[in-house]
């Protein structure tokens, strides 16, 4: 059977973009995918670029392609790497993907499995706000001892593509 490549799957994403979603087809043409081993998933930078880890594309369906890259859009269009300021890269990257998957949820799309996401009230919030409830269930966790063993939740943080490190926690 046919397979095609992660850069051919990409293209198809963004061609399929325009049937569901022209606003998001248009912004995709500025988009620069490129294959990275350094990225667990797949990421953007302010300028548009796209490193995206080809084993990790292979394995995703259409669908899921499609929500990632309206899911990497939003993350441009929010500027949400310009709003980060001083704050831990690991927890605004986790509330910037509740805010992004939210949003996509309330439009319509299914969320996939992988993909961060508590409900849809985190679509009417800034990051900011979501940010520092994260911040504050931390400290609380800290300061009470309460939460879970670690490693329970919602998923592998090289997984979800968060990357980071228990250091970077607050």
């Amino acid at each position: 059977m046919f397979q095609l490549t992660p850069q051919e799957k990409i293209t198809k994403a963004k061609v399929l973009l325009q049937t569901r979603n022209p606003f998001f087809s248009y912004i995709s043409t500025y988009l620069k995918f490129f294959p990275s081993e350094t990225v667990a998933t797949m990421g953007v930078d302010r300028y548009g670029n796209c490193p995206y880890n080809p084993e990790w594309v292979k394995k995703l369906s259409m669908d899921e392609l499609v929500f990632v890259i309206e899911h990497e859009i939003l993350h441009l269009i929010f500027e949400h790497l310009k709003r980060r300021g001083g704050r831990s890269p690991l927890i605004w990257n986790m509330a910037s993907d509740l805010v992004v998957n939210a949003i996509l949820r309330e439009s319509g799309e299914r969320v996939p499995e992988f993909a961060l996401f508590r409900d849809t009230e985190d679509a009417k919030k800034s990051v900011e706000q979501v940010y520092d409830e994260l911040m504050k269930n931390i400290i609380e966790c800290r300061t009470t001892g309460s939460g879970g063993q670690r490693g329970e939740g919602s998923g592998d943080r090289k997984k979800e593509g968060l990357g980071g490190s228990e250091a970077e926690l607050p």
